[in-house]
C-alpha cells in the first residue's frame, strides 16, 4: 500500500516547477515574494512544497518555517496563530549567539500580535474604545491574556510571566494602526538581527480549511508582505481560495469583477500551477507505484527517468513489460504481472480520474485492502477481477448495484452478465431478440462505457463473483468517499444546482458540457444519493428532477439515471416524470429504454391513475410517430 501524504520522490515530473520556485526564493533581488503553488486536490502540491523545502534545507543562512493551516482550523484566531508561529519559530531557530539580541524584538512583536487578537475580540463585543486607547470596557476580551503570557514566557525562556503581563497591559493603550505600521519594520529588524539571509514560510493545506480560516491566514500573510528577505510559499487550490474570498467579500450587484480572483492576484506575485496528469502520465504513474517496492533503488530511479524523459512524454509511450525488458533484461513473473496490470487499469483511471494522483493512489489502496481482508479469511481474490469490478463500482455505481443483485440471486454467476458479454463481443447490441429474456440489460448494453468495460479483460461470465461482492459490502457511496472527490468545478456546479434561484441553477446546467465525464458522473451520483433519501418525489427542482435535467445535458449518463428510477416505487413517481424522461431519451440510443418504461408504467397496478394515463398517452403518440 502507499501512504497518502507528501513525498520527495518525483513520480509526477514536477522537477521543473521546483526549479522555478527555487530560482525565485534564492534570488535576493526578487525578495520579498509571495509564491502560489496551485493545483487540484491531490495533485501533488504538498509533495512539491516538500521537495522545495528539502533542497532549501541544505542552503546556509536560509530559514524554512512550515505552517499547516488545517492544523489551526480549530483555533479561534488563525491569523494570530500563524503570526505567533512565525515569530516563535524564528526565535527558536536563531543561532545561540544572536538569540539574546532578538528576544526583546520578538517580545514586542508578540505583544502586537496579542493586540491584534484582542482587537478582534473587542470588535466581537461591540467595543470601540480600543482604537482610542480606552481599556476599561474590554475586560471580556482579556481572557486570553494570562495564557498568552505563559506561552510567551515559555517561548522566551527567561522572561518573567508577571513582566510579560504588565507589558501586554501597557500595549492595550496603543492604537491598532500604530501597531500595524510598526509591525513590518520590527519583523524586518528581527530577521536582520537573527542573521538569516532569507526566511521562507511555507503554508500548506489551506484549501482544506473553512472560508474564515482561509481569509484569516491570507490577512496574516498581508501583514508580512514587503518585509525584506522573506518569501511565502502558499499551497492551495486557488479556486477554493477564491470561493472563500467571495464568501467573505460578496460582489456588488451589477459588478462584473471577480473579487476572489482579483484578491488572489494582488496577494500572489508568482503563481505556479501543477497541471493534471494526461492519460499517458497516469498510466506511467500507476506503473511506478506498482513496481516501486519490487525494484532496487537504482533500477527504480532508472524507470522514473525513463517515464519522465521528454522524448518518452512527447511520443506518449508507457512503461510496458517490453520497455522494461529493454531497460533491465529478464523480468520476474511478479514484475511482469504488475506491468501488465498497470497497462489494463491505467487507461481507465487516466480517462476518468481527471489525472489526479491521490485518487489513483486511493483506488489502489482500496484494492490492496480488500485483497488482504480476503486473505485473512483464507480467500484468494484475483487482482485483475477485483480491479475490474472496482472500476464498475467507482464509475458506474448503479450498474454495480444491479450486478450485485443479479449475482446474489444466481449463486455468483448472473446470466445477465453472460448475455451482455456475448452481445458486446459479437457486436449485436441492436438485436432485441437476444435480450428479450433480460430486458433489464437493454439500457446498459447501449452505454459505451459499459461496452468497453464488458470487452476488457478478464471476462467475468464464468467467475463466481460472490467473494468479490462479499468484500465490497460497504455501500457504493463508501468507496466514493474513500477514493473520489468532486473537483472544485463540480462542487461549484453542485452548489449552483442547490440554489433556490432558477437563474443560478440554469447557469449550473450550462456548465455541464464543460467538465469531464468523471465530474459529470460524480454530480449525477450526488443528485441520485440525495433523491434516494427523499420521501416525496413530486416536487419539481427536487434532486430527482435535477438528475433528469442533468442527464439531458449529459445523455451518456442516461443508463445510470434509468437504473435508479426503475428502483423507485411506481406509486411514488410524479406525473411530470413521463414528459421529462421523454425529453432526455426520445431521440437517443436509449429510445427503446423509454418505450420499456412507458409500457411498464402504463400497465402498472401500483402507479397512480394520472401517471398511468400520462404514460399511455405518450406511448401512443410516440408509437404513432407524433409529438
Amino acid at each position: 500500500m502507499w501512504p497518502d501524504h507528501e513525498t520527495t520522490i518525483d513520480l509526477l515530473g514536477i522537477k521543473h516547477l521546483k526549479g522555478a520556485v527555487l530560482d525565485i526564493v534564492k534570488n535576493g533581488t526578487l525578495l520579498p515574494a509571495t509564491i502560489g503553488i496551485f493545483g487540484d486536490w491531490g495533485s501533488g502540491k504538498s509533495s512539491l512544497i516538500k521537495m522545495i523545502t528539502k533542497e532549501l534545507e541544505s542552503e546556509e543562512n536560509i530559514l524554512i518555517l512550515d505552517f499547516n493551516g488545517w492544523l489551526f482550523e480549530s483555533y479561534e484566531d488563525a491569523k494570530s496563530a500563524l503570526m505567533e508561529t512565525i515569530v516563535g519559530e524564528l526565535v527558536q531557530k536563531t543561532p545561540l549567539e544572536k538569540k539574546i539580541e532578538v528576544k526583546s524584538l520578538a517580545l514586542r512583536l508578540l505583544r502586537k500580535i496579542n493586540w491584534f487578537r484582542l482587537g478582534s475580540k473587542v470588535i466581537q463585543y461591540g467595543v470601540t474604545a480600543a482604537t482610542t486607547g480606552g481599556v476599561g470596557t474590554i475586560i471580556p476580551a482579556l481572557t486570553d491574556l494570562p495564557s498568552f503570557a505563559k506561552q510567551a514566557a515559555k517561548l522566551l525562556e527567561d522572561v518573567d510571566i508577571e513582566k510579560v503581563e504588565e507589558l501586554l497591559q501597557q500595549e492595550l493603550k496603543q492604537s491598532i494602526s500604530r501597531n500595524i505600521r510598526s509591525f513590518r519594520n520590527e519583523f524586518g529588524e528581527l530577521i536582520k538581527k537573527s542573521g538569516f539571509s532569507a526566511v521562507i514560510v511555507t503554508i500548506d493545506d489551506l484549501d482544506r480549511c473553512l472560508p474564515n480560516t482561509i481569509i484569516e491566514t491570507l490577512e496574516a500573510i498581508r501583514l508580512f508582505l514587503y518585509v525584506p528577505k522573506t518569501a511565502f510559499v502558499l499551497g492551495a487550490d486557488e479556486r477554493l481560495v477564491q470561493y472563500a474570498v467571495r464568501s467573505r467579500f460578496p460582489e456588488l450587484p451589477g459588478d462584473k469583477t471577480d473579487v476572489g480572483r482579483d484578491y488572489l492576484e494582488k496577494l500572489i506575485q508568482y503563481p505556479v500551477r501543477i497541471p493534471s496528469m494526461t492519460r499517458t502520465d497516469t498510466e506511467n504513474y500507476v506503473t511506478l507505484l506498482l513496481i516501486q517496492e519490487k525494484l532496487e533503488g537504482s533500477k527504480f530511479q532508472k524507470c522514473i527517468e525513463w517515464t519522465l524523459d521528454p522524448k518518452t512524454i512527447q511520443e506518449g509511450r508507457t512503461l510496458s513489460a517490453a520497455e522494461a525488458s529493454e531497460l533491465f533484461g529478464n523480468l520476474s513473473d511478479e514484475l511482469c504481472e504488475d506491468l501488465v496490470f498497470a497497462q489494463r487499469i491505467g487507461p481507465v483511471l487516466g480517462e476518468n480520474l481527471n489525472g489526479n494522483p491521490r485518487q489513483c493512489k486511493r483506488f489502489l489502496n482500496t484494492l490492496i485492502m480488500r485483497i488482504k481482508m480476503a486473505k485473512s479469511r483464507e480467500i484468494v481474490l484475483n487482482r485483475r477481477i477485483l480491479a475490474k469490478l472496482m472500476l464498475l463500482e467507482y464509475f458506474r455505481s448503479q450498474f454495480f448495484r444491479n450486478l450485485s443483485a443479479w449475482q446474489s440471486m444466481q449463486e455468483g454467476e448472473p446470466e445477465q452478465l453472460k448475455k451482455m458479454e456475448e452481445l458486446a463481443k459479437s457486436a449485436e447490441t441492436e438485436a432485441n431478440s437476444k435480450r428479450d429474456k433480460f430486458p433489464e440489460i437493454d439500457m446498459w448494453i447501449r452505454d459505451q462505457w459499459i461496452l468497453q468495460w464488458l470487452n476488457s479483460e478478464p471476462s467475468l461470465s464464468s467467475e463466481d463473483l460472490r467473494p468479490y461482492f462479499y468484500f465490497s459490502r460497504e455501500k457504493p457511496t463508501d468507496i466514493l468517499s474513500i477514493t473520489k472527490r468532486l473537483s472544485p468545478e463540480a462542487q461549484e456546479i453542485i452548489r449552483g444546482l442547490s440554489s433556490p434561484s432558477e437563474a443560478v441553477r440554469n447557469n449550473a446546467f450550462k456548465k455541464a458540457k464543460e467538465i469531464s465525464f468523471a465530474d459529470a458522473s460524480a454530480i449525477l451520483d450526488e443528485l441520485i444519493e440525495k433523491a434516494r433519501n427523499l420521501e416525496n418525489y413530486s416536487k419539481e427542482d427536487s434532486p430527482l428532477d435535477l438528475a433528469i435535467k442533468w442527464c439531458k445535458e449529459r445523455q451518456e449518463l442516461s443508463a445510470e439515471l434509468m437504473s435508479f428510477i426503475n428502483t423507485l416505487p411506481d406509486n411514488e413517481l410524479p406525473v411530470w416524470i413521463v414528459t421529462k424522461l421523454e425529453s432526455v431519451l426520445k431521440d437517443t440510443a436509449h429510445h427503446s429504454t423509454l418505450i420499456q418504461f412507458l409500457k411498464r408504467i402504463s400497465n402498472s397496478q401500483s402507479a397512480t391513475k394520472a401517471l398511468s394515463t400520462a404514460a399511455k398517452n405518450r406511448l401512443s403518440k410516440i408509437m404513432e410517430g407524433g409529438n
